[in-house]
């Protein structure tokens, strides 16, 4: 799993109590260990599944998370005239032009994202509708059943309160076996795969600032100071209908006011 990079956010309040929160941390690609490991004339499904177990880092399944999925490239199966191929849907022709199904195992992991940001740009569109979308309950696990083979981009569209949203990946139906273990042999199709974004805490401190001694009147001003982490995303997560947000709220106790 690729961590994202973190930086500090510092912001200056008056207020007291603060509400914590978490930070969904998602898989950018695996490519799933180049689907041309194993010939793909031998795929005899035709249909197939994306599971996603939403969880906290100490493995909790988490609830409320909402994710989109997009096929960016459909799989049309071998005959008896033509191979196997994998072709660019059409809302994501532009995107993936000149890109190979074939080569994606060989990517670096800066090449993936790169390709992964500019089909969220696309995604991000007005006129390109999800193939489909479900919000993670209880269990914190959704299952998109009964897809046509192909390559998805998976997008998580909105996260819990207290979580941010993770990064979007992608994932092939059907992936060779070695796609989450890399000593698998990669001799075997796999139709019903599996992806599991964990969280990681976020740690958020507040406390007085030095012009604040900690005795109080009415009409005195507090000056506390909160530090957090928070994400670095790209200015493309930042455009379209779904852009990334990172809201801290800090509940003000009776009696307080923001100056």
């Amino acid at each position: 799993m690729k961590r994202k990079s973190m930086k500090v956010l510092v912001a200056t309040v008056a207020t007291v109590s603060m509400l914590g929160g978490e930070i969904a941390s998602g898989i950018s690609l695996r490519a799933f260990e180049n689907v041309a490991v194993f010939d793909m004339n031998t795929i005899e499904n035709r249909t197939g599944s994306i599971t996603v177990n939403k969880q906290t880092k100490d493995k909790q399944p988490l609830a409320g998370a909402t994710f989109a999925i997009y096929k960016v490239m459909s799989f049309t199966p071998s005959t008896a005239d033509a191979s196997a191929k994998y072709e660019p849907t059409t809302d994501f022709a532009q995107a993936l032009q000149g890109i190979k199904a074939d080569e994606l195992g060989t990517y670096s992991a800066t090449e993936m994202e790169k390709l992964i940001t500019t089909l969220t740009a696309t995604a991000n569109t007005a006129d390109v509708k999800a193939t489909a979308s479900m919000t993670t309950p209880a269990s914190g696990t959704v299952t998109f059943a009964n897809l046509d083979l192909g390559y998805y981009l998976v997008v998580e569209t909105s996260a819990p309160d207290g979580y941010v949203a993770g990064k979007p990946f992608l994932i092939a139906v059907p992936s060779s076996d070695n796609y989450t273990d890399e000593n698998a042999a990669g001799t075997k199709w796999v139709y019903d795969v599996t992806a599991t974004p964990k969280n990681e805490k976020v740690t958020i401190h507040k406390e007085l600032t030095a012009e604040s001694d900690g005795s109080v009147a009415i009409g005195d001003f507090v000056q506390y100071q909160i530090t957090t982490l928070m994400p670095s995303y790209t200015d493309d997560y930042f455009e379209g209908e779904n852009k990334v947000v990172f809201e801290i709220q800090d509940t003000m106790d009776d009696g307080l006011a923001i100056q």
